[in-house]
């Protein structure tokens, strides 16, 4: 059987459920919600029906951006160091 979803109180249009996830902007997870389609214009407030938050990949995310922090420090450290090489080659053609 399948479950009918509420319907929004404002605008009386049947709401969308919204699983639970890792917010894009955010990266901190959420609950699943029900959602009103025309939530901009009618007002509508989301309602939490709760489930698990998918730790795992908020996890998984931290990994790959401390991977990504040391890959820039090293191409940092090698932009430093062939800028210092550079500089100083630009100064022994001066003398």
């Amino acid at each position: 059987m399948e479950k009918v979803p509420p319907i929004c109180s404002n605008c009386e249009t049947p709401m969308r459920l919204i699983p639970s996830g890792i917010s894009k902007k955010t990266g901190k997870s959420y609950d699943a919600f029900y959602s009103c389609p025309n939530n901009r214009e009618c007002g509508s407030k989301p309602i939490s029906i709760g489930g698990k938050k998918p730790q795992g990949e908020g996890l998984l995310m931290m990994d790959e951006l401390r991977e990504t922090n040391k890959r820039l420090d090293s191409m940092a450290d090698y932009l430093i160091k062939r800028f210092e090489e550079i500089e100083k080659a630009i100064m022994d053609i001066k003398r």
